[in-house]
């Protein structure tokens, strides 16, 4: 696996004129690499099949969405491309959900195939492209089997909700590959085709700011369109900046956007001081790499640390310091080095974390993109350094077939995690310790089980590690109610309030509560303000249609629970509002509402036992 050119041509582009540019794509070498790549990268995460949606942005994203519910249509392609849930701005990435919906429905495997295939498109398709760009064809495969098969790829595959990495990722190596072909051939269609790839990417992922940048460093290497010893002549990079500006206004007004989006779930300075976004984001940027060496007890979410210990700050400073000098010194000699490693520090800075949303540390799924620079560094790397010997060679390439192989081996048991809510929360809880997020999400998902008393357990332990996270305290509430514990916990609902008076779940919750209690009028003036809030909760209006109900207000009762099916339809609500016709004497209608509560499960049983009771009636 070694290319036999001259150290330069290593270096440098290799100067394809259109002849040999067309003929890289029409040879049996280029064929079968790619179909052994596609069949490996296939093969590696075959599990994916058997895996489900999982409880973490899934029911956002898909499953409790109403509008990707319904798959595509002419209204919800308007919503796609006006809404801002989530919060982004990224209507390519909700056509993709609403489409596989048309296609798959809400069977899960499907949803993970079709991230799958553009998982092995984008690995495919990274080897042609540096094989088109460098001529390098060895170095080209291993760098897209390190992307294709890595472990640290796993998170944007198998989770259905990071759709948005792995198509991203697809225009932006399309955009890229357009961009080279403009740099090569100077026709405008080119850069057009590029420019308007960018704009697909950036609908799909925000995090696609950075390419502009990128574009640059290609035209350094491996273009060569500004070699090293004339980085400086103004001219000539004046008129490269020139070049990329529309793409730079793109990145400006996506990264606007993206902003004004996310403002509320930015965190503070108060609650996450400058300082230690820092010194995070300078440990992340090593810590990736030492993931990327060795991938062990890889997680789903990685907890930020209160304090970051001062030895860890220097050492990453310093590796990284040293690092970037010395991809400078060799700049002439091997520029992929400095260009992969600018790549790497480059395309991490929207989620290093300086700007900080959620509350990670770092993601597994941030370096889908970024990691390519460094699998571009080993691939050339490693051939130059080691293998000047036909010895030399014979055990780089033993060597690297021992590494694929590991890594998708590790990919592959990486994949067993998201088989299962319970196997990623619980998988994640082993790796990261004191993690209150992974507690609150294990709770939640036993609460949902009906299991109590377990998931009590799980968000006590959640906040024993986190005090001020709202939304557990609503959860321990929620599982002591079911446990009998009615003071503790309203304790536990006035708590979450007083962290988050805009916390709806609290106001929900305690009017359960009061209605159980028999304060009807209480109870509805919770539900009201608990939609004051947060209107398209569909939960809400049937709670609040259920307490009409009982105070025998059909009308008012009949249209909140419309108003909760039309935000997402429900076996049970549908259900309720049969017996509410039932009730006013519309057996047409009743006798509809079973039938579409059958319609969405087959085994409700109380909307079987409902249309039976009214077969039975005389007509």
């Amino acid at each position: 696996m070694v290319e036999r050119r001259s150290a330069s041509a290593h270096a440098g582009a290799l100067p394809l004129g259109a002849k040999h540019a067309r003929s890289i794509f029409f040879d049996k070498n280029g064929t079968l690499v790619s179909f052994t790549l596609a069949a490996a990268t296939a093969l590696v995460y075959a599990a994916v099949w058997q895996c489900q949606f999982v409880t973490w942005d899934d029911p956002n994203y898909i499953t409790q969405n109403r509008w990707v519910r319904a798959g595509l249509s002419w209204q919800n392609i308007i919503w796609a491309f006006t809404t801002g849930h989530a919060p982004y701005w990224h209507p390519l990435t909700w056509l993709s959900h609403m489409a596989d919906v048309s296609l798959f429905g809400l069977n899960p495997a499907g949803h993970h195939l079709s991230s799958l295939s553009i998982h092995i498109v984008n690995s495919v398709l990274l080897f042609w492209l540096l094989r088109y760009a460098t001529g390098a064809f060895w170095r080209s495969a291993l760098a897209a089997s390190l992307f294709s098969l890595h472990p640290l790829r796993v998170e944007s595959v198998a989770w259905v909700a990071e759709r948005k990495d792995v198509l991203s990722g697809l225009f932006w190596l399309l955009s890229l590959w357009f961009y080279i072909a403009y740099a090569r051939t100077g026709q405008r269609s080119k850069y057009l085709g590029s420019l308007a790839l960018y704009a697909c990417a950036l609908m799909a992922k925000p995090m696609a700011v950075t390419l502009p940048v990128v574009l640059l460093l290609a035209d350094f290497w491996p273009l060569q369109r500004i070699p090293w010893s004339r980085l400086g002549e103004r001219k000539m990079a004046v008129a490269l900046l020139r070049e990329k500006v529309p793409f730079g206004a793109l990145a400006a007004v996506c990264s606007v956007i993206t902003v004004m989006l996310q403002q509320y779930a930015m965190a503070s300075v108060q609650a996450l001081p400058i300082g230690l976004r820092i010194e995070n984001a300078f440990v992340s940027y090593s810590t990736y790499l030492i993931k990327t060496a060795w991938p062990a007890n890889l997680s789903a979410l990685y907890p930020l640390p209160n304090s970051i210990p001062l030895l860890s700050i220097a050492g990453s400073i310093l590796f990284l310091v040293l690092v970037s000098w010395g991809g400078i010194r060799a700049a002439e000699r091997r520029p992929y080095i400095l260009f992969g490693w600018l790549w790497y520090l480059v395309t991490l800075v929207p989620v290093i974390g300086v700007v900080q949303v959620g509350n990670q540390a770092m993601a597994d799924r941030f370096v889908y993109i970024p990691l390519i620079g460094i699998f571009v560094i080993i691939a050339w790397a490693l051939p130059d350094s080691l293998a000047s010997t036909r010895a030399g060679r014979t055990a780089v390439g033993i060597a690297i077939g021992l590494v694929l192989v590991g890594c998708g081996w590790a990919a592959h048991q990486q994949v067993q995690y998201w088989k299962t809510s319970t196997a990623l929360w619980t998988h994640t809880i082993n790796t990261t310790g004191n993690n209150y997020l992974a507690r609150k999400h294990l709770a939640d998902l036993l609460w949902e089980q009906g299991k109590s008393g377990e998931a009590a357990a799980q968000y006590r332990e959640a906040i024993r590690i986190n005090p001020n996270v709202a939304e557990a305290h609503v959860g321990l509430g929620a599982a002591l109610l079911e446990l009998g514990n009615r003071e503790e916990a309203t304790s536990q609902y006035r708590e979450a309030l007083k962290l988050d008076p805009q916390s709806w779940q609290a106001y929900n919750q305690l009017g359960i509560l009061l209605a159980q209690a028999g304060k009807p009028d209480e109870a509805a003036a919770q539900y009201v303000e608990a939609l004051h809030i947060n209107p398209e909760v569909p939960e809400l209006h049937n709670n609040l249609g259920a307490l009409f109900a009982d105070k025998g207000e059909t009308d008012q009762a009949i249209d909140e629970f419309q108003k909760s099916l039309n935000l997402l339809p429900d076996a049970d609500v549908y259900y309720n509002l049969a017996n509410m016709y039932l009730r006013k004497g519309n057996a047409a209608a009743a006798r509809l509402n079973f039938e579409r509560a059958l319609a969405i499960n087959p085994d409700h049983l109380p909307s079987r036992q409902g249309l039976r009771a009214m077969n039975q009636l005389p007509h």
